[in-house]
C-alpha cells in the first residue's frame, strides 16, 4: 500500500512539473516583434518618427510616427530586423534618440530640449546600451 501511494504521490508530481514546465516555456518565448513605450518629460507637441538610417551617416528614412499625447508615445511593429539594428526616435526639430530595435517592450524616457540623452531599456543590446552610458557619464 505504501508503494502503491508513493508512486501516486510521484507520479502526480512529476505532472504538476511538467505543467510548470511548459508555463514557463511559454512565457519565456521572445516576442516577435517590438513594443517601443516612450516617455518624454518637459514641454513636448506634435509627432515623433522611428527613423533608419541607412549606412553610418547615410540617408534617413522615416519608418513610422505617432502622435506624442501627455508625454507618451508608443511604436508597435510584427517584424525586426535579424541582426540588431540602430534606429532613432527623431523630434519633430529634428533631435535624434538612438535605440536597438529587436524583439521585444523597449522603454525610453528622454527630455523635451535632449534627445540624445535618452535612456532606454528593456531588451539585451538597449540595456547593454544602457549600462555602457552609465558607467561612462559616471
Amino acid at each position: 500500500m505504501k508503494k502503491w501511494i508513493t508512486q501516486s504521490v510521484g507520479l502526480l508530481m512529476s505532472g504538476f512539473l511538467f505543467g510548470q514546465t511548459e508555463n514557463t516555456q511559454e512565457k519565456e518565448q521572445p516576442m516577435k516583434g517590438y513594443e517601443i513605450n516612450g516617455l518624454i518629460t518637459g514641454k513636448y507637441t506634435g509627432k515623433v518618427y522611428l527613423v533608419k538610417e541607412d549606412g553610418m551617416h547615410g540617408p534617413q528614412t522615416k519608418v513610422d510616427s505617432c502622435e506624442v499625447i501627455d508625454g507618451r508615445f508608443q511604436f508597435k511593429g510584427d517584424s525586426v530586423p535579424e541582426q540588431s539594428v540602430i534606429y532613432f526616435i527623431q523630434s519633430h526639430d529634428e533631435q535624434l534618440a538612438p535605440i536597438f530595435l529587436e524583439g521585444g517592450q523597449i522603454n525610453m524616457n528622454m527630455r523635451a530640449d535632449y534627445f540624445l540623452g535618452s535612456s532606454t531599456k528593456g531588451t539585451i543590446n538597449n540595456n547593454l546600451w544602457r549600462l555602457h552610458q552609465l558607467q561612462t557619464t559616471g
